[in-house]
């Protein structure tokens, strides 16, 4: 709880640092509850048309993805998902890039908390397959090696903030620490699924 505390107040004072006029400003507020991430989104003005319109968007092309990926759950793998998922995500991280770059703490930590909530729920896609073709015993050791990698993603997470010493770039590290490892995560599985057999 004290972390979490600590994360909120951080991630306030870097969002209240940033370089961007109010009229466009986006806040995001982020909270890390048993190994979720989730993120409430205000915006003020006019851009919060503009990014519920990019949610909405998102939304629908996850639940059309979702639908594609739920009539494939029982066919055998062609080999190619963790090539095609690269390629996929490929395209989202080229867009953050900028913001990822650019310097503005708040810009950053947006950046990054989009990037891991995209890995995640591929993730969670990449899992839910593998949940439905493993043997039982494999499932089991699939789930004790998922919770286990939760708790060392959190714990890797909370350390690389740490590094910054109570410092604008704790968020930062924080949030792009979840996003790599869960990217990494995510790959591994998908590969693990294209040698299912």
């Amino acid at each position: 709880m004290k972390k979490l505390a600590i994360f909120l107040i951080l991630l306030i004072a870097a969002l209240s640092c940033s370089k961007e006029s109010k009229e466009n400003k986006i806040e995001r507020v982020s909270k890390v509850d048993s190994g979720n991430f989730t993120e409430v989104q205000t915006s003020k003005n006019n851009t919060k048309e503009e990014s519920q319109g990019q949610k909405v968007s998102y939304e629908k092309e996850d639940k059309a993805e979702a639908k594609n990926q739920n009539s494939g759950f029982s066919k055998q793998s062609d080999g190619n998902y963790a090539k095609e998922l690269e390629n996929k995500m490929e395209k989202l991280e080229e867009e953050l890039q900028s913001k990822l770059d650019s310097g503005v703490t708040s810009e950053m930590i947006n950046a990054n908390s989009e990037l891991y909530e995209a890995w995640d729920a591929e993730l969670n896609k990449v899992y839910k397959l593998l949940m439905e073709r493993l043997s039982k015993d494999k499932k089991e050791k699939l789930r004790n090696s998922q919770r286990a990698w939760i708790k060392s993603k959190e714990k890797k997470a909370n350390e690389a903030a740490k590094e910054a010493d109570g410092g604008t770039l704790a968020g930062v590290l924080y949030s792009g620490t979840l996003a790599s490892m869960t990217k990494e995560r995510t790959i591994e599985l998908a590969k693990m699924y294209d040698n299912l057999k």
